[in-house]
């Protein structure tokens, strides 16, 4: 029994780890696209996903269940 309730908990936490990565992974790109943008001289697009909508047609959205609060300019995402 205590077998299982560890592996749960190992489980979540690597849930948890891995959506932290992705979100780190999302926020490094665009960091990256607004550096491209300012340095070509181009006015930055706005934010993945502003009002919650795909970016085009057909495109999955985000998941419910998985939002988080916004990011501060240059800080890490926040786990929940």
């Amino acid at each position: 029994m205590q077998m299982m309730q560890k592996l749960e908990i190992m489980r979540k936490k690597k849930q948890e780890y891995l959506e932290y990565q992705r979100q780190l992974a999302l926020h490094r790109m665009a960091e990256s696209e607004r550096e491209i943008f300012k340095a070509s001289g181009m006015a930055a697009p706005g934010p993945m996903y502003s009002m919650g909508y795909p970016p085009y047609p057909g495109a999955p959205g985000p998941m419910p269940g998985h939002m988080y609060p916004p990011q501060t300019e240059g800080g890490a995402p926040q786990v929940l």
